[in-house]
């Protein structure tokens, strides 16, 4: 009799589970870049001589992860070679739109040879906004400030002579 009655209080529970909220239409949320590569807190050495037999330019992947509520929109990633905004039309890149969960890479490769035709010190930046955010006939950002990320690396690259003067390069924050 116990158990038969055991059973019956069993069955007699249950979970009421409500209806999921409606949180209404995505927002776009800022753009969160992180996980820089390489170093961004120190030079990077960079060489435009060629290696290997026959000779092969170098490639040196540059980039950083980002997150970010797209609300559909896509996020159009920005180069820049020696904060050359505006002046240059930068080498961009279109990302898919995604959710803030997603993990998206930003990767341009530098070729030293072809990036840098002059030895010393230069600065790479990559930027991240959302489309309606570029100022295509421009070619830089040309919308609220929350909307943009962006990543900077000072570079040495070698002289004529294969030599590299470091030192002539400013120091990141983190090195001074």
């Amino acid at each position: 009799m116990s158990a038969l009655l055991s059973l019956a209080s069993l069955s007699g529970t249950g979970c009421i589970v409500a209806e999921p909220p409606d949180y209404g239409p995505a927002q776009r949320s800022p753009i969160f870049m992180y996980n820089p590569h390489p170093n961004p807190w120190s030079v990077q050495v960079l060489s435009r001589l060629s290696t290997g037999n026959p000779p092969v330019s170098t490639i040196v992947p540059f980039g950083a992860t980002v997150r970010s509520e797209d609300a559909g929109e896509q996020l159009v990633a920005l180069r820049y070679l020696d904060y050359q905004h505006g002046a240059q039309f930068p080498i961009s890149k279109l990302l898919a739109p995604a959710t803030l969960e997603d993990e998206r890479q930003i990767v341009f490769d530098i070729i030293p040879s072809r990036d840098f035709p002059l030895g010393g010190c230069h600065s790479i930046t990559i930027m991240a906004m959302h489309l309606s955010s570029y100022n295509q006939d421009a070619g830089k950002f040309d919308g609220p400030p929350e909307d943009l990320a962006q990543e900077s690396w000072i570079v040495s690259v070698d002289n004529v002579d294969g030599t590299f003067r470091v030192a002539d390069c400013p120091l990141s924050t983190a090195e001074q």
